[in-house]
């Protein structure tokens, strides 16, 4: 019997879809529902997604507007009036380093294990480019470096 998806699991699909290169604006219908479908389930409390919006004025009519005819308005990042709603908070040094660290341990294992994970996203200019990091990755000697 297969063992179901952990929420990490999904989550780790979501951003490795969402932030590679794909191309959001070439997605299908059926490409955004089964996207949603998959963020849906990987949020906490049931995936159930709240948006808190000002109900004076028109911000009333709008949200009355998208919950009558079923759509979700989500603006830009920089537009939005909150400075930490949508920031990215990590250690940019700290991420360098450990990278580093990793890389200078063992960077055939590490060269090759992101080739073999990034293979089909990576845009070579033609198929000999392929056969060429081959040649020169073949080179290094794996007991020096």
């Amino acid at each position: 019997m297969e063992s179901e998806i952990t929420k990490d699991e999904l989550y780790n699909e979501h951003l490795q879809e969402m932030f590679g290169i794909a191309n959001i604006a070439e997605y299908s219908d059926k490409d955004i529902e089964r996207v949603f479908d998959r963020l849906l389930r990987c949020l906490p409390n049931g995936g159930k997604l709240y948006k808190y919006r000002s109900m004076e004025g028109q911000a009333f009519d709008r949200a009355y507007d998208g919950l009558k005819n079923g759509y979700l308005y989500l603006p830009n990042a920089n537009t939005v009036n909150d400075d930490f709603d949508c920031t990215l908070n990590f250690d940019l040094d700290k991420e360098v380093e450990t990278t580093a660290e990793i890389f200078y341990a063992e960077p055939w294992h590490y060269l090759d294990n992101w080739m073999k994970a990034n293979m089909d996203q990576l845009q070579w200019h033609s198929k000999s480019d392929i056969q060429a990091y081959a040649t020169v990755m073949g080179c290094v000697d794996k007991n020096t470096w």
